[in-house]
């Protein structure tokens, strides 16, 4: 398995608009955006080619969100998952499948892209650490 490409993020939503609409604001902020419409998608382009970081959603038809999530580990996927999802429990079942971090719908864009930032850097030791 590849480790993941720096800068792409994989959109994992059933509503076009939604994603359409993230796609948009993540491509301003200099982000290489591509869409997935369902878990069967999302899964097949992550075990092509890991993105930096996956945004997915928690509710969809077919697979769903906890699901994709994982299943993402079973096939060695190491990219961070973000989970945006519209349901109220998203805080807890996040947790509970271990995620990188979560946003519950409908989020503040700069929330989600403080959140992708702080998923995609690398860890820093202790100061003054080489």
């Amino acid at each position: 398995m590849k480790e993941p490409s720096l800068q792409r993020i994989l959109i994992v939503d059933d509503n076009d608009a939604i994603r359409e609409s993230l796609t948009d604001a993540l491509t301003d902020e200099g982000y290489a955006v591509q869409g997935a419409c369902d878990g069967t998608e999302a899964l097949e382009m992550a075990r092509r080619d890991p993105p930096a970081v996956i945004l997915l959603d928690l509710m969809m038809p077919g697979l769903d969100g906890g699901t994709v999530a994982e299943r993402l580990i079973q096939i060695g996927c190491r990219s961070p998952v973000i989970v945006v999802s519209a349901d109220r429990r998203v805080a807890q079942r996040s947790r509970a499948l271990g995620v990188a971090g979560f946003l519950l719908k409908p989020f503040d864009l700069d929330a989600l892209v403080e959140l992708i930032h702080k998923v995609t850097q690398p860890p820093t030791g202790p100061a003054g650490a080489a």
